[in-house]
Parts: C-alpha cells; structure tokens; sequence
C-alpha cells in the first residue's frame, strides 16, 4: 500500500502528537512492507523539514514533493494543481487558519494527486472530504471532556467540524480504554470502529548510571535536597496546586521540583502556582524549574526521590510512563487513563484529596523499602510498552481497513482485483 501520513506535526518533536508522529513513523517503516508517503503543511515544506524525516526513518517514506516521472504525471492533472494551490494558499494565511486549510483541503487533495491508497491522520484533525480509506488517531477529546478549554467560539466551532469528520473515518485509533469510552460518549461513534493501542515512551528514558551526570543535573537546577518531581504541563487539568498543597500538608522537608513555564496569563486555565505555594507556605520548598530540555529529562527522573502526577484528566500520561522507566518511585492519580498506563508499577490516589496525597506522600517518603520496590515495579511495568508493538498493531489497523474497503467495493460474487 502506499499510505500518506499528515506529518503536521514533524517539525514538532517535543509536543505529544510530534513524538508519537516520530516514533511511529521510525518504526513502521523498519520492515519496508508498505509506502509512506509524508503529506506536508506548507510552512514546513518550505524550511526543508524532508531533512528531518529522512534523519529518522528508512528510504522506505516519501516526501510529498518529489515522487518522480510518474509523479510528475500525475501532477499534471487537476487535483495536483489543487494540491498545489491550496499549499500556496496556506502560506498567504494566520497560524491557525493555515492549519485548517491544510487539514480539510490540502490533505485530500494530495491524498486524490499521490493516489494514496489509505490516509493516516496521527491526531485528531480529520479532513471532512476523505478520498481514500482514513484512519484517525485521537489521544484525548479533552476540549469535549473539560468545556473550559473551549476558551473561543472558532475552538467550538473546529470541535464541531473535526467530530464531524472523525465519524466519517474507517477507523479511529485510542490511546486508551478510557479514550475509547469518551470517544463512544462524545463523539457518537460505534465501538466496533475503535481500536486501543496504547503508547510508549521515546528509548531515552532509561535510568541514568552515570553518577556525574546526575550530580550535574542536581547542580544545574540547585536541587541539593531530596527531591519530588513533576513534570507534565501546569494548565488547572494537570492539577499541580493540589499537589503543592499536599506537600504543603505532608510533615516532611523535601524539595518540590516542578518542571514547566509558570504562566499568569490566562488564570482560566493556568493557575498562579507561585502564588499557591506561598498561601500554602511552602514557597521556600517549591522550585520553580522552568523549561526543561528533553536531554535532561531522563537524568532529573533518575534522580528524583519521588515522582508525583495528580492529574486530572489523560487520554494516556506519558509522563508517569517515563518516570517508571526511568526507575523513579511513581505516584498517580486514579483518574482517565493512568490506573491502565501505570498499573502495579505506581501506587494510586485520588487527585481530589489533598489530605489523603499529603498522607500517601509521607508513608512513601519514610519508607525506603516501598520506594525501592516502586522502582522495581515501575520499570518492570514501563516494559510492557514499545515503539514496535505501537507500529505492529498500527501497521494491522491499516491492513484491516484496507482490506474490508476492497471487499465493500467488489462486486457481488467476484473477489476485488
């Protein structure tokens, strides 16, 4: 087959829909059983980003620009120049706008010039004119699960018209049961068009051995102390100022490290975290990170005492996922998605109880020996997750979908040719 991937988010590696685009499309493409064929917005075609996805996958992807002679045939006919004008039109547009023009009709219209023979939409963007078999990966419905992210009438408006088009897809891919079920409240689509595959974290997250980088690490962010870690996003669904206040609750004297951009602007969906800590009397004991680097991701979970994820609403959580493979003891909410993603590797909690956090909070600061068995349960856990498995079951979807569209198009008693 020759599959088109919308690879919008590419060039945005470190965004949850760019990590799993990359990682995705590295290992799919490793057994070369089948064409994929890169579908570009506009900007990023312009910076060269092809570059990049050649850095990671095999010869086995295409670009969408150069597909030689019989491209340029096919270029020739009408829905190329379509192709062609509606990437021109992107270029000429705002931000957001540009992005809508891309999804609902650039994509199809590349999609009818390549003849494609399946689209793969790996976030939830579907176009609504689909001219050849769609899939559509949707991590999380959390603008439908949480209205308050809804901040505009142009966010609803492109809610209504993405679920429009999501219902036409031949199937949808969940990160989670838990996805799934809003996926079937929410958007009204059949259970039987749903599959789960769930997700994994990116290799480096390994538990770091190398003792002088994980002192660098300590230095670098002036964390001298025992620390608690969270790092996720700091918007009021990941609930970091319940977090704050357990600790503020808990009679023990480690730092809180909290990873991320503090951000006031928008107190709707960011809370003042500063400002909590220093209601919560802690602002000596909370620090601050900022922006952390995905290469020092992996050594700051290493060295964490204690990693705590309150949220309140997941389509998967990768961020505990990471921790647990970085052999860091896990504590999570029992909410959405994450009792399936951590299991037995963590232990659970109720992400509305600060009380009873601060509580599970300081039985797990005083016990060595709990810590030490979460740590070997977290990474026993974090191995049932895998790139390979994601793109074994992705690569079977596309073959399943393909397969029975061929079958509704034959005719009465003759096999499809």
């Amino acid at each position: 087959m020759r599959i088109g991937v919308s690879a919008f988010f590419l060039d945005k590696p470190y965004t949850g829909s760019g990590q799993y685009l990359t990682n995705l499309l590295r290992y799919l493409t490793a057994d070369r059983q089948h064409e994929y064929v890169l579908i570009e917005p506009a900007e990023a075609a312009r910076r060269s980003h092809q570059r990049l996805a050649s850095s990671i996958m095999n010869t086995n992807v295409s670009g969408d620009r150069s597909r030689g002679e019989k491209a340029r045939v096919r270029q020739r006919r009408m829905s190329a120049l379509l192709a062609k004008v509606s990437m021109w039109a992107e270029g000429l547009l705002p931000e957001n706008f540009a992005k809508l023009l891309f999804e609902q009709f650039s994509v199809p219209a590349r999609c009818r010039a390549q003849r494609l023979d399946l689209l793969h939409l790996p976030y939830y963007g579907p176009p609504v004119a689909q001219p050849c078999p769609t899939v559509v990966t949707i991590h999380d419905l959390i603008m439908l699960a949480m209205p308050e992210h809804q901040v505009s009438p142009l966010v609803r408006w492109y809610n209504r018209l993405v679920a429009v088009a999501a219902k036409r897809a031949d199937m949808i891919i969940a990160d989670s049961v838990a996805t799934k079920k809003d996926i079937v409240r929410f958007l009204n689509i059949e259970e039987n068009k749903i599959r789960v595959v769930y997700l994994a974290c990116d290799e480096m997250m390994r538990p770091v051995k190398d003792v002088n980088r994980l002192n660098a690490i300590r230095c670098r962010y002036n964390l001298d102390r025992p620390f608690i870690f969270y790092i996720g996003g700091l918007d009021r669904r990941k609930n970091v100022d319940t977090l704050i206040r357990a600790v503020a609750l808990a009679p023990i004297d480690w730092t809180l490290a909290i990873a991320g951009q503090v951000r006031t602007d928008n107190p709707r969906i960011f809370p003042n975290l500063r400002r909590v800590a220093s209601e919560a009397g802690v602002a000596d004991r909370v620090r601050f990170l900022g922006v952390v680097p995905e290469e020092h991701k992996p050594a700051l979970y290493t060295a964490a005492d204690l990693f705590v994820f309150p949220s309140l609403y997941e389509g998967f959580g990768l961020t505990p996922l990471e921790a647990m493979a970085c052999g860091t003891p896990v504590l999570c909410s029992n909410a959405s998605s994450l009792p399936e993603v951590v299991g037995d590797g963590g232990l659970l909690f109720d992400p509305t109880d600060a009380a009873g956090l601060a509580r599970l909070i300081a039985e797990t600061v005083a016990s060595p020996a709990t810590r030490a068995e979460l740590r070997r349960r977290g990474i026993r856990r974090a191995e049932h997750f895998s790139w390979q498995k994601v793109a074994t079951a992705t690569r079977r979807i596309y073959e399943e979908v393909h397969l029975a569209r061929r079958e509704s198009c034959a005719s009465p008693g003759l096999e499809a040719d």
